[in-house]
């Protein structure tokens, strides 16, 4: 990497006039554009992470007008995080109580202080909070450790975080195998990283008051991840994975090394150091990601850098975090506006966007410490100026000076024409991709059924042959996935073998998940225990049909289950309608489904009515109010329209999806949650597709809008996509212009799910969405 790193790096004043534009530029858009409206509360991608980076500002500046902006964002979060359960300092209540409870200290407003430090006490932790970082105990004791180094010590009782603290050591050791003392468990999955696993949880510990006994287990763990750590020193994301692909803090060596540097101070121990400096060589070689932003990114990468250097003095590790700010401060907007770096799904974010590179650069000022550098000052100084004294414009700043960091646009620009290049003759087209769309559709569909095919064998050489049966039993991106799969091929191809296979790796799956994780199709068993019964009885097994469909029968979903179709309520409804489309109709009774269906219903007037929401129906997963089909409104209306409703729970389904389209933006496009303003998304999970599929089904719709109008046009595009894919997909993945996705062989995020279009489109009527339509 050939960069001109300066000497006086940390004291030039351009970058630190790039820092405060930014930081500026956030300020904007999160906050000022948004009226003071605030949708997403939290410090990860939310408006209280525009607060955070504002009193990071504040810190190295000393500058008041910061921090009372900052206050006022604090103000407006409390608001909007009062109908949340979350308790966590990166996601949750308690960063936006701890954080208020600090400002306010600052600034001298101790009746404000106590305000907030009594909310925060008066914080429940509910029995059945899992422990990771994000979301869970962990994220508690943060915000606990917070307060304590910033307000004073025992703000928050020695008594209080103990009996926390005991609780995290309780879990761990419950789940905890022979070879590690201390394992912990997130929707399924034992992780590694500090987001959600290891990494973060023993993290956290180190800055508890242990016993001699937890010492050892937190010492234990570390060690035992040591030894488990892939040949290349990087991490697994999870206990027993074996792709050696993210070096991100949330999931590899970032994260861990963090930890591990924070082990060799606290334990003066030179196993843990020797360790760090072997992940940190890992990052320096593989962590200049094509991401700007703290948890998968190169900011939050370099931070492994500045804490080594902060404990070895080493000049070397200063320099590599200067080199990665180098790298951001020069090419980040320019690969950000070619599309080449990803701007963060939040770009202007704490822990997706650019909000964590401006920290970042906040931190490199001194960084040893964060105290303020006076000859910076004045330079900060604008920023509040700028938002103080004209509401926000920034025409206040030189126009040389604000980066244009608007995120890239995140799909091809598509010059494929309409349907009458098909009239082309093939040895006229100017591209292997117009000669494929030349082609009549059936010769198109038996090339995409043999690519199909190849596909397929890939993907089970990768997630159940290469892995020598080791499972991870989830649809969405685990080996239930290429069962999935399997079953669509034998659907199309009639193969014996490929349901064999199907039912071998669902019974592999079933003794993997063992009755845990979420009761839905995608995201938990009832996906293992539907498609099990449904692959058996295609393949003759009448027994194990029956033995999956107990299991099935036997499944109780707990009373604090959420709504929406990944991990909730919708999810489980939908395992029900697969069931009794392949097995008939009563295969799961009526009264069982209602019961479910009263409590869906339910659930979202109330929600709601709370709110005062113009929708009928509103529902809440992780703190937002998403509309999309993973988590929010349109994947809820997409089961609720398989299920037999009353007829004014049928007029709130009409009515919340007409809410939906009278609010969608100008483009056409959908909002990913409630009062979001970003125009950025057009996936399934967020976006326009999802709702567009869930719209088709209200208008009495099965699949594609093909299926309605009959229309030659449609037909065309799903055949354009699918060549696009087929031409091109390969060698963009492998220039590394197209993401594979993080799990890439899997059914939704990899090529699992190209296969699965691939082979519905040899009879496009009959397609099906995997795991949403039926």
């Amino acid at each position: 990497m050939k960069l001109q790193l300066k000497n006086h790096f940390l004291k030039e004043q351009k970058i630190h006039c790039w820092s405060f534009c930014i930081c500026l530029m956030i300020v904007k858009e999160t906050w000022v554009c948004k009226r003071g409206r605030v949708s997403d509360y939290t410090i990860y991608t939310g408006a209280l992470g525009t607060a955070f980076l504002l009193f990071k500002a504040y810190q190295v500046t000393l500058d008041k007008n910061d921090l009372v902006l900052c206050s006022d964002i604090i103000k407006a979060c409390d608001s909007a995080s009062r109908s949340s359960g979350r308790v966590t300092f990166i996601c949750g209540q308690a960063g936006v109580y701890s954080l208020g409870a600090v400002v306010a200290k600052h600034s001298g407003d101790e009746q404000l202080c106590d305000h907030y430090l009594t909310k925060f006490k008066e914080i429940e932790l509910p029995k059945d909070l899992p422990n990771e970082m994000l979301y869970g105990r962990a994220g508690f004791l943060w915000a606990c450790s917070f307060l304590n180094k910033n307000i004073g010590r025992e703000t928050i009782s020695p008594t209080r975080i103990r009996a926390v603290v005991a609780e995290v050591i309780k879990s761990g050791r419950k789940m905890g195998e022979g070879r590690c003392p201390l394992m912990y468990e997130w929707h399924g999955k034992r992780y590694w990283g500090a987001a959600h696993g290891l990494a973060g949880i023993m993290h956290v510990l180190m800055e508890m008051e242990l016993k001699a006994d937890e010492v050892e287990d937190v010492k234990a763990t570390l060690h035992y991840m040591i030894r488990n750590r892939f040949p290349s020193g990087n991490y697994p994301s999870s206990e027993g994975s074996e792709s050696d692909r993210l070096v991100h803090w949330c999931h590899g060596a970032p994260g861990v090394a963090l930890t591990l540097i924070k082990a060799a101070k606290v334990f003066s121990n030179d196993e843990f150091l020797q360790a760090a400096v072997e992940a940190a060589e890992v990052i320096w070689n593989r962590g200049l990601l094509k991401r700007v932003g703290i948890c998968h990114g190169v900011s939050g990468n370099s931070y492994v850098f500045l804490s080594l250097y902060r404990l070895t003095r080493k000049v070397e590790y200063l320099y590599k975090a200067k080199a990665f700010a180098c790298f951001l401060h020069t090419r980040a907007q320019t690969l950000i506006s070619e599309g080449v770096m990803h701007g963060g799904d939040r770009p202007y974010s704490l822990f997706e966007g650019i909000g964590g590179m401006s920290y970042l650069f906040f931190d490199m000022i001194d960084p040893m410490e964060t105290r303020p550098a006076s000859s910076h000052v004045q330079t900060i100084s604008v920023l509040a100026l700028a938002l103080s004294t004209t509401g926000g414009h920034s025409h206040l700043l030189p126009n040389n000076l604000i980066p244009n960091l608007i995120a890239p646009k995140r799909y091809y620009p598509n010059e494929m024409g309409g349907i009458s290049i098909e009239e082309l003759a093939p040895e006229s087209a100017k591209d292997s991709l117009s000669k494929l769309l030349s082609l009549p559709y059936d010769t198109i569909s038996q090339r995409l059924k043999l690519d199909a095919i190849n596909l397929k064998d890939e993907v089970v050489r990768e997630t159940w042959a290469a892995k020598r049966r080791h499972v991870y039993y989830r649809l969405y991106t685990g080996t239930l996935g290429t069962a999935y799969l399997l079953f669509k091929s034998y659907q199309i191809t009639r193969n014996n073998d490929d349901l064999a296979l199907c039912s071998d790796i669902i019974q592999a799956c079933d003794a993997a998940c063992n009755g845990s994780g979420p009761p839905t199709f995608i995201g938990g068993h009832a996906g293992i225990y539907a498609l099990g019964a449904v692959a058996a009885k295609n393949n003759g097994d009448d027994q194990l049909c029956q033995q999956f469909l107990t299991k099935f029968k036997e499944i109780k979903l707990p009373i604090d289950l959420g709504d929406d179709l990944f991990y909730g309520r919708a999810g489980y409804l939908w395992a029900c309608s697969f069931l009794n489309k392949h097995l008939g109709k009563g295969t799961i009774s009526i009264s069982q489904m209602r019961a479910v269906v009263n409590e869906l219903i339910k659930s979202g007037r109330k929600l709601s009515k709370l709110e005062i929401f113009k929708s009928p129906l509103m529902y809440e997963s992780r703190g937002k109010k998403y509309w999309g089909a993973a988590h929010g409104l349109a994947g809820v209306m997409n089961v609720l329209l398989d299920m037999e409703l009353k007829q004014d729970e049928i007029e709130d389904v009409k009515g919340t999806l007409r809410y939906m389209t009278k609010n969608r933006f100008s483009s056409g496009n959908y909002r990913t949650s409630e009062g979001d303003e970003s125009d950025v998304l057009v996936h399934w999970c967020h976006g326009a597709p999802g709702v567009a599929l869930t719209l088709a089904k209200a208008a009495k719709v099965q699949v594609f809008v093909t299926l309605l109008t009959r229309k030659e046009e449609y037909l065309y595009k799903i055949k354009a996509f699918a060549c696009f894919l087929h031409d091109r997909a390969h060698t963009l993945i492998c220039e590394g212009i197209m993401h594979k996705g993080d799990h890439p062989f899997s059914l939704f995020e990899g090529i699992g799910g190209m296969a699965c279009l691939f082979l519905d489109l040899v009879e496009p009527f009959e397609s099906r969405f995997p795991a949403y339509e039926l």
